[in-house]
Formats: structure tokens, C-alpha cells, sequence
């Protein structure tokens, strides 16, 4: 367990840091939001393997953790299911700017939030 942990939390590390600079410089220039982008696509399917991979320890895991590790993927289960009826079923995502701008945004606090847990799990083991 203490490998695997370790292995996760440094590429996840790996993976964050271009992400947040890339995020960072698309506040001066646009075109790097491009490349964040592009970025969150690795970042988010490795965070999905790592929860999985993370789960199969969550008896082991301190109740804490076990909780917010439980409102992660409630979070991004909600998240995959509203986008998928605001896409598919309502078409509001192209009309609304509001709402692009909620769903652009929060695949970052939901990386931050994973990446928050699994350094918590790091530092306890």
C-alpha cells in the first residue's frame, strides 16, 4: 500500500504542475488554456485510475479520508451526469454562459480536491 501511494501521489505531482502553470499562463494569454486543456485530459484519466486504484485500500483508510474521498466521487459522478443532460438532453450548455463557465472550472477544484486527498493519504501512511 505505502509503494502504491507513493508512486500515485509523484505522478500525480508530475501531471499537476504543467497543469497549474499552463492554467496560471492562460490568465496572461489565452492560448495556453489550450494546452491546460489538453493537460486536464491525462490529469483526469489518471485521477479517475489512481481513486480506483486507491479504493481498493479504503478500509485501511482513516474515516476522514475515507469521507472525502467518498464526496470526490460524488462530485464527479454529479458532474459526468449533469454534463451529460445539459449536453444531450436540455442543450443548455449553449445557450447558458454561466453554465460553461461551472463546467469548464470544476474539473480543476475536483482535481485540487483529489490531489488534497491523496497527498492526506501520503502524509499519513
Amino acid at each position: 500500500m505505502k509503494i502504491n501511494i507513493l508512486i500515485t501521489t509523484w505522478i500525480n505531482r508530475v501531471l499537476m504542475l504543467p497543469f497549474v502553470i499552463s492554467l496560471l499562463a492562460g490568465i496572461v494569454n489565452l492560448e495556453f488554456l489550450y494546452y491546460g486543456a489538453l493537460i486536464a485530459l491525462a490529469v483526469g484519466g489518471f485521477q479517475l485510475f489512481s481513486f480506483l486504484l486507491t479504493l481498493c485500500y479504503f478500509n485501511r483508510l482513516a474515516s476522514s479520508t475515507r469521507k472525502n474521498m467518498s464526496i470526490y466521487i460524488s462530485i464527479v459522478l454529479l458532474y459526468f451526469v449533469s454534463s451529460y443532460l445539459l449536453l444531450e438532453v436540455y442543450t443548455l450548455f449553449e445557450e447558458k454562459e454561466f453554465i460553461k463557465i461551472i463546467f469548464w472550472t470544476l474539473p480543476v477544484v475536483l482535481s485540487l480536491l483529489w490531489t488534497y486527498i491523496l497527498e492526506s493519504i501520503n502524509n499519513k501512511i
